[in-house]
């Protein structure tokens, strides 16, 4: 078994590679099975309670989803966390008061962080 990277064509795809890949013999041929690497996200720290749909002021509806805290520690109790569209800012803003350690570890480990965008691929 042979773990590499498929060819990019050009840094910047490159540098988004996330998927790395497996090289499996099926046949005396080699078939390359992508294997996602799975790292803890910012939804998966709070409990999905509910989505639905936000109105904006321009009267556009976009989708949203309310988030419960899951830290023991935490003082919000029973409210939940609105965030608009795929949107994780209140998430981090509220984690970030919680429990700062692992505020801390997400923020650099997420993909916008500073240290992974200067990492190579």
């Amino acid at each position: 078994m042979r773990i590499g990277f498929p060819p990019h064509r050009s840094p910047h795809e490159a540098s988004h590679a996330a998927i790395t890949f497996i090289l499996l013999p099926v046949g005396g041929l080699a078939v390359a099975v992508p294997v996602e690497k799975k790292r803890a996200t910012i939804k998966s720290i709070f409990e999905l309670v509910s989505t639905g749909i936000h109105t904006q002021r321009d009267g556009v509806e976009v989708p949203c989803s309310w988030y419960k805290c899951t830290q023991p520690q935490c003082k919000l109790r029973e409210e939940t966390i609105k965030e608009v569209r795929a949107g994780t800012g209140l998430l981090f803003r509220h984690l970030q008061k919680c429990n700062n350690s692992l505020y801390c570890s997400l923020a650099l480990e997420s993909k916008h962080s500073v240290i992974s965008m200067l990492q190579p691929t």
